[in-house]
């Protein structure tokens, strides 16, 4: 414990020592500040002249600190003037835990910078962090639906300031990054466009090299517009040459002219601008661009029917694209296989096209994700005009209905009084006979009423039974999953409690060193304290996480489908199912088998629901299985398998097990409710029941049994799946 503060001491000064001379000038102001507000600003300075992610963190932490203590006492313009401060300082340290790989706090300091420079009226640093926040959720995240969020929010926000117009054009470019990537094409070029006007009314060369270079590759790649590709390819080359270290992008211009040349077949222009643009990557060592380059080489090569150059060139490009490039890959196996079938090889040939095909589909496979994700955001939205629009629908019957109902009131109101007119004279000549007659109709009035209320009644109570019978199965399945998951409770509680434990006694060791004088001291165990309360935090947020899960499971359903991964939804339930009975009885063991089709097709459907199906239906083949292990069979293994396959349009679940097995008189009531098998207080009677609504009614498939006695039960699920266009397009990276 002595050594700690000599320990501690050479870890903040490391970042001092490892910037001393860009931050002389901050430690002489430093020494010569007299308040916490000047200090601050000091520290704020210098995270934004460091570049380590440590030493970043380290002086915005410190800024931030001091800003936090000082902004309760100040008032108007003074207060808008920190809160300015504090959100710079709190956005650095967002970059710094970025840059460090912890992007969920990055996530959390963005956010709390935009919010905090909204308020100060910074504009500007308002769309800064909320860049700095979609970015963050594009590249660790691969979060597009968030990251066009804050993107678009950037966008409204700073559109209209002209002071915020070189971090708009981040936001506009990082748009038509976002729909690139889900392969909408026609928003890409929309952003590039809109960004490039405001970039070359004021923006930095190397962003507006970015978007020319972006522009003439949607051009050329999605549009064939040669025309329109080379014009900006040939301006960002012209800008390239004139920008310092801007080598990656003037080999990215010169690999965009040179795919021009040789989609307008002029080879031998093609050849040169490709082999500058290789030998220019090669030098700053950029392994994709040098592979792109080889592949539209090899295809020059090809085309001027120089077969041996183009088979060297079409290896390069494998052996520098990696696996991180499929498409590059994809594209140079193809050609070595049509290079192999001119050079009468059908071996090498045959050989290349099969990597071909396989990379190909693992390609492919990215695309149809990002189609289906791009899809179901234009599902979300199509789903919302089509409630509107229900809405309305259902607001313009009501009204016409209320103006038939009160078309025939006054019908009813004209015809009764012409009745009572005819009454008043029949009464007038027969009113004993007219008093019988009133008093029986309202007999018959009151008895009428009495049996509607009734029936009221009796209605209303049948539905509350019934939803608190359908919430006593939900609460039972929440049930079984309790104890298989508590233990992953008491973890992060374990952790709490020992961490509380040190904490107090670091917290006597504090008091001992302030009555003793050690400064030192002091600021180590407040920094040792500080942390333990942060780990004691986080391990409480998992507990919590792990409980509000739990609860969500107990919530009653939205009834919202989503297109759901049936694979993994299997694979989940089987296990929670399985550790849920092994929390109960620990002697008891049974095989788990899998047999989950690749490539299955995503289903739309209620997760939640589904997942309640699973549960019941593994919990039932436990039971079974464990009552065919009581008999003491001989031999007996308990075995529990679920499988998926694709049967044309629509996805199977097979959930089998070598349990006791179904009787055939009970297999045709073992859907209807209340009816079960099991002895009184260990069954409702409503799993399968439920289990059968579910499927057949929520998500229009079918539930089926095959059972023999003695040998096992396979309970059959068929959903239709998700309905998906498949794009084959071929065209290189």
């Amino acid at each position: 414990m002595k050594r700690l503060p000599f320990v501690l001491l050479f870890v903040l000064l490391a970042p001092f020592v490892a910037q001393a001379d860009s931050l002389r000038p901050v430690r002489r102001g430093l020494a010569q500040a007299r308040t916490d507000t000047a200090r601050a600003r000091y520290y704020w300075l210098a995270s934004e002249m460091v570049e380590s992610s440590d030493s970043i963190r380290y002086f915005a932490q410190r800024a931030m600190h001091l800003l936090e203590q000082t902004l309760p006492m100040a008032r108007g313009a003074e207060r808008r003037r920190l809160l300015r401060l504090l959100g710079g300082a709190v956005n650095n340290l967002g970059v710094g835990y970025s840059d460090g790989g912890e992007e969920a706090h990055a996530e959390a300091m963005f956010l709390r910078a935009a919010r905090l420079r909204q308020q100060a009226g910074d504009v500007r640093g308002q769309v800064e962090s909320l860049a700095n926040l979609a970015s963050t959720l594009l590249s660790t995240k691969h979060d597009y639906a968030g990251a066009l969020r804050y993107y678009q929010k950037g966008v409204r926000a700073g559109e209209r300031v002209p002071a915020a117009r070189s971090v708009v054009t981040r936001c506009l470019s990082g748009l038509g990054s976002v729909y690139g990537l889900l392969g909408d094409r026609t928003a890409e070029l929309h952003y590039n466009l809109r960004a490039l006007a405001l970039l070359e009314q004021d923006g930095e060369p190397l962003a507006l090299l970015d978007a020319m270079t972006n522009l003439s590759y949607v051009y050329l790649t999605e549009f064939n517009d040669t025309i329109r590709a080379e014009n900006f390819a040939h301006r960002a080359q012209q800008l390239a040459l004139q920008t310092p270290d801007a080598g990656a992008r003037l080999s990215s211009a010169l690999l965009l002219r040179g795919r021009i040349r040789l989609r307008q077949h002029r080879l031998e222009e093609a050849r040169t601008l490709l082999l500058e643009a290789r030998r220019l990557a090669g030098s700053i060592q950029i392994a994709y661009f040098v592979a792109q380059a080889d592949l539209y080489l090899a295809l020059t090569e090809e085309a001027a029917s120089h077969l041996p150059l183009a088979l060297r060139y079409a290896r390069q490009a494998i052996a520098m694209a990696g696996p991180g490039s499929l498409t590059t890959q994809r594209d140079a196996e193809l050609v070595q296989s049509r290079l192999h079938e001119q050079l009468a090889r059908p071996q090498d040939a045959l050989s290349h096209y099969r990597r071909y095909i396989g990379l190909r589909d693992s390609a492919q496979n990215e695309q149809n994700q990002k189609a289906a994700y791009r899809q179901r955001l234009g599902y979300e939205f199509a789903d919302k005009e089509a409630r509107l629009k229900a809405t309305q629908e259902r607001r313009q019957a009501v009204a016409a209905a209320e103006v038939r109902r009160q078309r025939q009131l006054r019908t009813a109101t004209s015809l009764g009084a012409g009745g009572l007119l005819l009454l008043a004279a029949g009464l007038y000549f027969t009113l004993r006979r007219t008093e019988r007659l009133k008093q029986l109709v309202t007999d018959q009035k009151q008895d009428l009423q009495a049996q509607r209320d009734r029936l009221d009644t009796s209605l209303t109570e049948l539905r509350v039974t019934q939803t608190q019978l359908i919430q006593k199965e939900k609460m039972a399945s929440l049930g079984e999953l309790t104890a298989g998951v508590a233990h992953e409770i008491q973890n992060p509680l374990n952790f709490v409690n020992n961490f509380a434990e040190v904490s107090t006694e670091l917290l006597n060791e504090l008091e001992e060193a302030q009555a003793s004088g050690d400064a030192e001291e002091v600021t180590a165990l407040t920094a040792v304290v500080r942390e333990n309360l942060t780990r004691i935090t986080e391990h409480g947020q998992r507990a919590s996480g792990i409980i509000k899960g739990m609860l969500e499971h107990s919530r009653q359903s939205t009834g919202e489908r989503v297109p759901t991964d049936v694979n993994s939804l299997c694979d989940e339930y089987l296990r929670l199912a399985y550790q849920s009975l092994r929390a109960t009885d620990k002697t008891f063991n049974a095989e788990l088998k899998t047999d989950l089709a690749p490539g299955l097709q995503l289903v739309p459907a209620v997760p939640g629901d589904l997942g309640r199906v699973l549960l019941n239906l593994f919990g039932n083949a436990f039971y079974a299985v464990r009552q065919r292990q009581l008999t003491g069979e001989a031999g007996y293994q308990p075995t529990i398998s679920v499988a998926t396959k694709q049967v044309g349009p629509q996805v199977e679940i097979q959930v089998t097990d070598n349990g006791t097995g179904i009787p055939a008189e009970v297999q045709q009531k073992i859907f209807q409710p209340f009816f079960t098998t099991k002895p009184p207080g260990e069954g409702t009677g409503l799993g399968l029941s439920l289990s059968y609504d579910i499927v057949t009614q929520g998500h229009a498939g079918s539930l089926h049994v095959e059972s023999c006695v003695g040998q096992g039960s396979t309970f059959l699920i068929r959903m239709p799946a998700q309905e998906s266009t498949v794009n084959s397009s071929v065209s290189a990276e």
